[in-house]
């Protein structure tokens, strides 16, 4: 059972919002997110990113390839979320 962040999500910007978005439509945990990227990252890098607070081009790279995107769709302020 997921339980509510108890953190509110305040932040508007990509890349961090559609990470987050991306994967809330997808139903996947922090966790989950991180052990499907290639090779898997750690929970707390998918959380510093999805709240803009530090990322590399690789993190980038693993996290839209297991969200089936590109790099570029993650800073689209138009990303289509839920396709």
């Amino acid at each position: 059972m997921r339980r509510p962040s108890v953190y509110p999500y305040t932040n508007k910007m990509p890349p961090g919002v559609n990470v987050h978005n991306l994967r809330e439509t997808k139903k996947w945990t922090l966790r989950e997110l991180a052990k499907k990227c290639q090779p898997p990252l750690d929970h707390t890098t998918i959380r510093r990113l999805e709240y803009n607070e530090g990322y590399t081009q690789d993190s980038l790279e693993r996290v839209a390839s297991a969200l089936g995107v590109t790099v570029v769709d993650l800073f689209s302020q138009k990303l289509k979320h839920g396709s």
